[in-house]
């Protein structure tokens, strides 16, 4: 009886190259599906009519001039105590609605500089208004 050496196997061999690829695009695709920032805004609703308006004499009117200058009730405000002037006047009643009147003039930038402003005071009922 013959006894015979045991056959060579061939090992199979898995490329590292093909691996990478996958991954890569994983990587590709994970990065294109999530988002980095949340995304935050401000809700406006139209009003019924253009020009039109609730006619509340309690509303907190806040007025953008075309120079970058803010009142608040007819009071000049810098940009960096608009959120503490709101706030003490929102401690009344948070239900306050908040008039933002602004020039035509006014860069989109700072309206929503002082759109975020008036979100951080705790303003809910928003009303915008353009001259």
């Amino acid at each position: 009886m013959r006894i015979e050496p045991p056959t060579q196997r061939h090992r199979l061999r898995l490329g590292i190259t093909p691996m990478i690829d996958v991954v890569f695009l994983l990587v590709v695709f994970f990065m294109l599906v999530s988002t980095f920032v949340d995304p935050s805004s401000i809700s406006l609703e139209q009003t019924a009519a253009p020009g039109a308006t609730t006619g509340d004499s309690e509303a907190i009117r806040v007025h953008i001039h075309a120079s970058g200058g803010i009142d608040v009730d007819g009071e000049p405000v810098p940009l960096a105590n608009l959120t503490d002037s709101l706030q003490r006047r929102l401690r009344k009643n948070q239900a306050y609605p908040v008039r933002v009147q602004a020039d035509h003039a006014v860069s989109l930038q700072r309206l929503v500089q002082v759109l975020d402003r008036l979100k951080w005071a705790g303003a809910s009922m928003l009303t915008l208004t353009s001259q």
